[in-house]
């Protein structure tokens, strides 16, 4: 089977997108939306594992502690490299505080365990 050098998709923009697109400046929402999608298909596994454990880590529970793996689930950590793990690990454990998570202690396993932050603006867990 042979790829073609390029397809053409078609796509329909809901009500709120529609007033986003309009709005765009110096661009089309074409070319956003191309950019957009060369960004997210070449960043690197750690960057998409990054991204996939902030959304992740929103629906998780507050008052837990978890390992990285639980956030972003298993099935999904499991089909990373040993090294995405790895740096994923040391990038989470470096950016913990931005992240709204605080490192707890270490599992026999060497694993990090962390736990979400109270929300210290509002009294309330983040």
């Amino acid at each position: 089977m042979s790829i073609p050098s390029s397809m053409s998709v078609t796509v329909t923009l809901d009500e709120p997108l529609v007033r986003w697109a309009l709005s765009l400046k110096g661009t089309t929402p074409e070319q956003f939306i191309l950019e957009l999608l060369r960004e997210h298909a070449m960043a690197s596994p750690v960057e998409q594992a990054l991204t996939l454990f902030k959304q992740s880590l929103l629906k998780f529970p507050t008052d837990i502690e978890f390992e990285v793996p639980q956030v972003i689930g298993s099935a999904v950590w499991n089909t990373y490299e040993r090294a995405t793990r790895l740096t994923l690990g040391k990038r989470i454990r470096k950016e913990a505080e931005a992240l709204g998570i605080e490192f707890m202690h270490k599992t026999t396993a060497n694993h990090a365990v962390y736990r979400r932050k109270l929300d210290a603006s509002s009294g309330s867990k983040a």
